[in-house]
């Protein structure tokens, strides 16, 4: 009897501890950024990056030409995505990063794929990116940002 009561402490006691880990994960955010949602993915300036988060794909690429990140933002739930958002941030071969974005937020209905455009014009000579959606009151929201950084457009498409 006394080795289920110690067992049974025992697995409390676990359980107890990794729920208050997963917590912590998730207060902290994911990634490199520390804001919920991003995956601290980084890809290379020539790069075709793709990110699902909450069931909302992102595919952008940098077009040299405009100095713009463009692509296409897709919801694929059978819900609406509630005040979707893009934000990237470029790396220097120091480490050192300035934030794009957020686009304008939007509601996206199921299925719904727009195209999604952020001008990056002091970009310069970085050598990486990491990007991601932001779903409103959703893991990608991004918690209490107030729009810093520099603001893109994103159209319907």
């Amino acid at each position: 009897m006394r080795q289920i009561k110690l067992l049974s402490m025992f697995v409390l006691i676990a359980l107890t501890t990794l729920v208050a880990c997963q917590k912590d994960d998730l207060e902290a955010g994911e990634g490199q950024g520390g804001e919920l949602g991003e995956s601290g993915k980084q890809w290379a300036r020539s790069a075709t990056a793709s990110e699902i988060v909450n069931g909302v794909k992102l595919i952008l690429t940098f077009d040299e030409n405009s100095q713009t990140f463009t692509g296409t933002l897709e919801n694929l739930n059978t819900k609406v995505a509630p005040q979707v958002r893009v934000e990237v941030h470029v790396y220097d071969a120091a480490g050192n990063s300035i934030e794009y974005g957020p686009t304008t937020p939007g509601d996206m209905q199921p299925s719904e794929k727009r195209n999604v455009s952020l001008p990056a014009p002091n970009a310069g000579s970085f050598i990486k990116f990491a990007m991601h959606p932001e779903i409103a009151g959703g893991e990608g929201s991004g918690g209490g940002e107030s729009g810093e950084g520099n603001h893109g457009e994103n159209g319907n498409g």
